[in-house]
């Protein structure tokens, strides 16, 4: 008896260290999402910060209140090329990404996110034009690695809360585009220089990917960190068979690819106004960025506030509403943004906060309810990687409004809009031609709790074998 129960005790432990473990490791994921996943969608904030600094501008004349001085066309195309350029990157590298954290697991490739994203954050205090568009593609880079492998950490917990974990991740994602808002509150407050600042971001970034890395190393083991399904898993009852299916089948199946499309333009129409917001609200009147500031922190409050009512909705109406709500949202929003006045603006932002809440989480949870973890990053590669080849347009429309519009983004907005909602209702009635594929199966409940999956493990010697613990027993 003595025997046993030290036996008993030991492994008391080391279920205690494990859970602590995988805590820590979900703490340190979602941090990374607040931080750095989708800071480039701050471009409302950011924009002024680089303006403030010179870059691209006419004669580099800066003004006494820390903001360029007079309107310089050719300053705001090339910064608007910037933005493009790293948002293509981020969404157009999520494909091969994915396929190198799925081959290569998440401990790599947070290295890999951490070494872009210091030389990217950090490259505008060089104050180098020439700098400036390597660092923000190094940016895309950075993001695209960092969602990737949070993505990864929803199959770190149990079935019931992957939904909730998802929405988690997509609205810290949204939360990381306050870090310029918060950037330049410090920077007009003159606590600090923009450089300064800029510095600090990618110095924060050197420590916590290689301590994120170091925890994902630790909790998988010799296991590969996939954390997909054994092929082993793939004739067990409890697991839906459509988990097992390879990436070829998914991707000829049909509801994938128009569930690609209805992503692709969703993913333009959203970071079309992130990208254009800030001159759209120049040429209503606001002159000293005001109004850019409030929609950046409209962006994360509402956000935050409508998180649990976006996994509500998920959960209990389930994916094929929440897409139809997806391009009710998307219809207001247009509406809103096409009206001439500064003073309803705000109403705008809170309706994109609430397209966007919705959005990436239902985009999300549906890629990972139906076909499971196995190739959940390269999926998410592939119906990014539409959307990416959507958003080259975004510099050529911004170069045309520019040079033959005056700036005046009403045109191009009605006729984007028009396409949006068009292609999303083609696409939602091909999708609920058979609603029943858009509805993941609910997973049984045992009188063991939930069943986790298992890790797949890769080992030089023995080729393929599943782990022993269970990882995700207990969260």
């Amino acid at each position: 008896m003595s025997q046993q129960a030290v036996k008993l005790s030991m492994i008391c432990r080391r279920v205690g260290r494990r859970e602590w473990l995988l805590r820590c490791l979900i703490i340190l994921s979602l941090l990374s999402c607040l931080t750095y996943a989708g800071v480039i969608f701050g471009w409302a904030a950011y924009a002024p910060l680089l303006k403030a600094e010179g870059f691209y501008s006419c004669g580099r004349a800066v003004g006494t209140n820390g903001t360029a001085s007079n309107e310089c066309p050719s300053q705001q195309t090339a910064l608007t090329l910037v933005y493009t350029i790293a948002t293509v990157t981020f969404t157009a590298a999520l494909l091969p990404f994915g396929v190198l954290v799925d081959w290569f697991g998440p401990s790599a490739s947070c290295l890999l996110a951490g070494a872009c994203l210091v030389c990217g954050v950090a490259s505008p205090s060089l104050k180098e034009d020439s700098l400036l568009l390597p660092g923000f593609v190094l940016v895309g880079a950075g993001m695209a690695f960092t969602y990737l492998t949070a993505f990864k950490s929803v199959f770190l917990v149990r079935p019931a809360r992957r939904t909730i974990m998802v929405v988690a991740i997509n609205n810290l994602f949204d939360c990381s585009a306050t870090l310029p808002l918060l950037l330049s509150a410090l920077q007009r407050a003159g606590l600090a220089t923009t450089a300064g600042l800029f510095a600090a971001h990618g110095l924060f970034a050197a420590v916590l990917f290689p301590l994120l890395s170091l925890s994902w190393a630790a909790t998988l083991g010799g296991c590969r960190s996939d954390v997909a399904g054994a092929r082993e898993r793939a004739a067990d009852l409890h697991c839906d068979p459509r988990w097992s299916l390879s990436l070829q089948d998914i991707l000829r199946e049909r509801d994938f690819r128009w569930l690609a499309c209805f992503t692709a333009l969703h993913i333009f129409r959203l970071n079309l106004y992130f990208g254009s917001v800030e001159q759209a609200l120049e040429h209503l009147g606001d002159e000293d960025s005001g109004y850019a500031l409030i929609f950046t922190g409209l962006l994360t409050s509402v956000g935050l506030l409508a998180a649990w009512p976006a996994s509500v909705i998920i959960r209990r109406l389930g994916h094929r509403y929440a897409l139809v709500l997806i391009v009710a949202c998307c219809a207001l929003h247009g509406a809103l943004a096409l009206t001439p006045a500064l003073e309803l603006q705000p109403a705008t932002f809170v309706t994109v906060a609430l397209y966007r809440t919705l959005f990436y989480p239902t985009v999300t949870d549906l890629l990972a309810q139906m076909w499971g973890p196995r190739h959940a990053g390269t999926l998410v590669g592939v119906v990014f990687l539409c959307g990416s080849i959507l958003c080259a347009t975004i510099y050529p429309l911004a170069a045309f409004t520019n040079t033959a519009l005056g700036g005046d983004w009403t045109a191009v907005n009605t006729s984007t809009l028009g396409v949006a909602l068009g292609g999303s209702c083609v696409a939602l009635y091909i999708l609920n031609r058979s609603p029943e594929r858009l509805t993941p199966p609910t997973p049984p409940i045992t009188d063991g709790g939930d069943a986790a999956v298992a890790l797949e493990c890769r080992t030089k010697d023995n080729g393929v074998a599943t782990c022993a613990e269970d990882t995700t027993a207990h969260i």
